[in-house]
């Protein structure tokens, strides 16, 4: 095993990634259900428009299908961080909003039997609004806020005993946190404006089994499958008149998901991808009742990567996606988010590592008296580093 400057750099670099905390993100369409879901693969796919179900990967873990680590031919620690800036409007207030997060972060330890072991963790979503709420009462103005989210962290593997077939499984621990302000400031100056406070503290655990298929090194077919998610809810409610008060712990289980995926090289520089996600919410129940606010969110999406045959340390990516929300209730239905992506690769370090980059521009609109389209645009960085470890070296 080797550690060199270029393994403490990556590991610098890493921690970064981490310190990076949510900033000024306020869009409405996060404040429903568990927040905004973010369908995050690696940054190449997020350049493929998301699509990478299929794909096969030498440098970056693959943060939804776990039998593409055995495919990783060193040992690789990555990280990856994201922008976003969002242009919405609320109860015809219009607001421009950005934020920057941590987007997820990994280590694949790989053998010379097609055998890796993967530990990593990666946002499942984040909530982050503040909304105006406007009432015929005009002594009064209310105020709804909101921030929290959603998160993985994972141990799995993944097994190719064949090299045309490779078999992944992790365990996943959720945790997370949502907290809703409610503030009322009134106009006279004889009242005291009143703020309620909500905490919601979640965990849970599921399980990711998925496998992919190669035939004659030219076409990929990759399948995974998410189990219930079967989370603890526990409630806390404070306000000027209730120092805190905590509601009986109760049950979420959040319905199975899956993914399929495909993918053909059309020829030695131009590879074609495909994906579709679905997240059956609309069985979701909570306490055992079902939850009649959520539908089925389904993805979509494709993508092309050329790699120009004199230079095959870049690649450049473009993609399109299509994301239907799983956010249905009687204010906002039919969420809808379209849009199209860029990306661009580029291998250094002789060959051990390699930067990501990708854009996103998108639209997402929906059915609502209360909320408008937004325009979003998002940048992702990662940075892949690998070291050959535990691979038995022979001199001669």
């Amino acid at each position: 095993m080797r550690i060199n400057r270029k393994t403490l750099f990556f590991t610098a670099i890493l921690l970064l990634f981490l310190s990076f905390k949510s900033l000024n993100s306020q869009s409405a369409y996060s404040s429903g259900g568990i927040g905004e879901l973010r369908h995050f693969i690696n940054v190449r796919a997020t350049g493929l428009g998301g699509s990478g179900i299929s794909l096969i990967d030498e440098y970056s873990m693959n943060f939804v299908n776990p039998s593409l680590w055995s495919y990783i031919k060193n040992t690789t620690i990555n990280g990856s961080f994201l922008y976003e800036g969002i242009t919405t409007k609320v109860f015809n207030n219009r607001y421009n909003l950005d934020k920057s997060q941590f987007q997820g972060a990994g280590v694949v330890i790989t053998g010379e039997k097609k055998f890796a072991v993967g530990v990593g963790v990666t946002p499942l979503s984040d909530a982050d609004y503040k909304i105006k709420v406007l009432e015929p009462d005009t002594s009064k103005v209310k105020f709804l806020t909101g921030n929290g989210g959603v998160s993985k962290i994972f141990l799995g593997f993944a097994l190719s005993p064949r090299k045309f077939f490779s078999f992944g499984f992790s365990l996943n621990y959720i945790l997370g946190k949502f907290e809703e302000i409610w503030r009322v400031n009134f106009k006279e100056k004889e009242y005291t404006y009143f703020h309620s406070v909500v905490q919601n503290y979640i965990n849970g655990v599921d399980f990711t089994v998925g496998a992919v298929f190669l035939i004659k090194d030219i076409l990929n077919f990759g399948i995974t499958y998410n189990s219930v998610m079967r989370l603890n809810s526990k409630l806390s409610l404070t306000t000027p008149y209730i120092k805190e008060k905590e509601e009986p712990e109760a049950e979420i289980r959040v319905p199975n998901s899956f993914g399929l995926g495909a993918s053909i090289y059309l020829s030695k520089r131009v590879l074609l991808t495909g994906d579709f996600f679905r997240r059956n919410f609309k069985n979701l129940r909570y306490n055992n009742r079902r939850v009649n606010e959520f539908k089925n969110s389904n993805r979509i999406s494709f993508g092309l990567e050329f790699t120009p045959q004199e230079q095959k340390k870049s690649s450049y990516r473009f993609g399109i996606y299509q994301f239907d929300s799983y956010l249905s209730s009687s204010y906002v239905r039919d969420v809808r988010e379209r849009g199209i992506t860029l990306g661009y690769g580029f291998i250094f370090s002789g060959g051990m590592a390699r930067l990501d980059m990708a854009s996103e521009f998108s639209i997402r609109s929906s059915h609502s008296d209360v909320l408008s389209s937004e325009k979003i645009f998002r940048f992702l960085l990662s940075i892949s580093g690998g070291e050959e470890w535990f691979i038995t070296v022979s001199y001669t």
